[in-house]
């Protein structure tokens, strides 16, 4: 918690710090366009920011809708696994031991098919 609240205690200063300068150059008339640099150089890359989140929100809805998918199959195959197991559910020449694993290897393929497709939205 200490940490956090030094963290957030540099972040305020920071802000304050980059806010303040700009209003003491924009008082003295020989420092007016130095004021009009150093808010320059702090609004642009603000501005790209807010592009950048902008431009990929079309991106995050497709990362929401693979993340609900992956967990409702994972889910299904979850409830075939436990059913097999528990010998509800039979498979001629699948033994019911064998159902944990299966359901273990199906989801390791799963996440590695999973994660790749989060960087090939982008």
């Amino acid at each position: 918690m200490l940490r956090i609240l030094a963290v957030l205690r540099i972040i305020f200063l920071f802000l304050l710090l980059v806010t303040i300068i700009p209003l003491i150059f924009e008082i003295f008339p020989s420092t007016q366009y130095l004021s009009h640099i150093i808010i320059q150089w702090i609004s642009e890359p603000i501005k790209n920011v807010g592009k950048a989140i902008l431009n990929y929100l079309p991106h995050l809805f497709n990362i929401v809708i693979i993340v609900i998918i992956t967990r409702y199959v994972l889910k299904v195959l979850r409830f075939f696994a436990l059913e097999i197991e528990c010998g509800i559910l039979k498979i001629h020449g699948f033994h019911p031991e064998w159902a944990h694993t299966t359901y273990v290897l199906i989801r390791m393929i799963l996440w590695v098919l999973y994660v790749p497709s989060f960087t090939r939205v982008g």
